[in-house]
């Protein structure tokens, strides 16, 4: 008979409280959401010299949900994301990595390029809808 091996991990405190809290309050684990599709693109060199942008991708605005926190606060198809909370959005792993680190209602300061000029857009973050 094989004995079955037994690992050990650790789980920080704070992680076990913050996953605690969440399902006693909610019921489950809350996921941040603001509403948005985009798709990486490449940033024109003349709109990286004008903005100073160090990152060469952005992220393309392609899908707003209608009543998410990115609607509510005018983002728009179109928009060029090039900033989240102050941390280049090069690549949507950048972006996810920074929402992540939102709860919902939160305020996500985001930095887009819209019709030539810079914009920072505050969108309050939701919980991500459950579809039924």
């Amino acid at each position: 008979m094989a004995l079955a091996r037994m690992a050990a991990i650790t789980v920080p405190t704070a992680t076990v409280d913050r996953v605690l809290g969440e399902l006693l309050e909610h019921g489950r684990i809350r996921r941040p959401y603001l509403g948005l599709a985009m798709q990486m693109v490449s940033v024109p060199d003349d709109v990286r010299e004008k903005f100073k942008l160090e990152a060469a991708t952005g992220l393309l605005v392609m899908h707003v949900e209608a009543d998410s926190p990115g609607n509510k606060a005018g983002l728009t198809l179109g928009d060029l994301v090039i900033s989240i909370q102050d941390k280049a959005a090069g690549d949507l792993q950048t972006l996810q990595d920074a929402i992540a680190g939102l709860r919902t209602g939160d305020q996500a300061r985001i930095t887009v390029i819209r019709g030539g000029e810079k914009r920072e857009v505050r969108a309050i973050v939701g919980d991500w809808p459950t579809r039924k």
